[in-house]
């Protein structure tokens, strides 16, 4: 049975993200995006590096962190791909979305349109953790313009959990219903004073307008989207990774009909950090290769 810490819908439990400032600008348009709404940010609002020659590929960061977070990665790869570090909505440089929250879907069409502004037809998508979750969205939604995945430590799975584990989430989740009601019953402020400072994660308490979108992105399970993903994929996953562990990257190479995993000894759950780029590129180098026939 697995004992490391989840998060749950609510951010609850302990977290290893690091803490990346985001940018609390904000201006709307009118980009169309996922469930018929506005996504109110467009294609050009979203910074990004570019770096290398060839076919490109997108690096889509994790959680609470920034397109400089896979730079170093970015610039071994470059010696035989075209990549875009990206910013995230609400991280690094991008402004945010709209306060009431996106969820992956919504992330993933604006990926799509930025890839579309840039005249790319088709390209190869690195996810890291959160960014595993959009690159998964868009490689099962466009699979046309997809033309390889590579997930480091991605989420996208429900974790599984004991017996005494699911009930302390049920248990939290309904007082955490009952707590923000009496907050708006009683115009108090327990719930942000209180209760999320003992019960919720870091990411939780610190993700300011991100709030809600935290909240959307960290309970989606996205098992239908990895079944239909026919691209080839790429799974590296460090050993020592507690916040994704090992066994989450074997069921997505259970779930994924293309797919090749490999685990890093002694890497957590940022593998491609320190001289850990240089594993992490030999072995994605090494998968492009191999899609491209060279």
């Amino acid at each position: 049975m697995l004992t490391a810490p989840y998060k749950n819908m609510l951010g609850f439990e302990n977290s290893g993200y690091l803490n990346v400032p985001f940018n609390s600008s904000f201006i709307k348009h009118g980009t169309c995006g996922s469930k018929g709404r506005t996504l109110e940010l467009s294609a050009d609002q979203i910074q990004y590096k570019v770096t290398g020659d060839g076919p490109p590929l997108l690096m889509l960061h994790g959680w609470n962190r920034s397109g400089a977070d896979l730079r170093p990665l970015a610039e071994l790869v470059g010696s035989a791909r075209t990549v875009y570090t990206l910013d995230l909505p609400g991280f690094g440089e991008t402004p945010p979305p709209p306060e009431d929250g996106w969820d992956t879907s919504d992330y993933s069409e604006l990926i799509v349109s930025f890839i579309q502004s840039k005249g790319l037809d088709k390209v190869s998508l690195l996810g890291h953790s959160f960014g595993g979750r959009v690159s998964l969205r868009i490689a099962a939604k466009y699979p046309e313009i997809v033309e390889g995945i590579i997930l480091i430590d991605s989420h996208g799975l429900r974790p599984m959990r004991s017996f005494y584990q699911n009930m302390r989430v049920r248990l939290i989740k309904l007082a955490a219903k009952v707590v923000k009601t009496t907050d708006k019953l009683l115009g108090t402020t327990i719930f942000p004073d209180k209760f999320a400072v003992k019960f919720g994660s870091a990411d939780y308490r610190n993700a300011g307008v991100l709030k809600n979108t935290f909240v959307k992105t960290i309970s989606e399970d996205q098992e239908s989207d990895v079944r239909n993903i026919k691209a080839r994929a790429l799974l590296l996953w460090g050993s020592e990774d507690r916040e994704t562990p090992v066994v989450m990257g074997e069921k997505f190479h259970q779930l994924l009909s293309n797919s090749k995993l490999i685990i890093l000894p002694g890497k957590g759950h940022s593998p491609f950090h320190g001289v850990g780029a240089h594993l992490c590129a030999n072995y994605i180098l090494q998968f492009l290769a191999e899609g491209s026939g060279a």
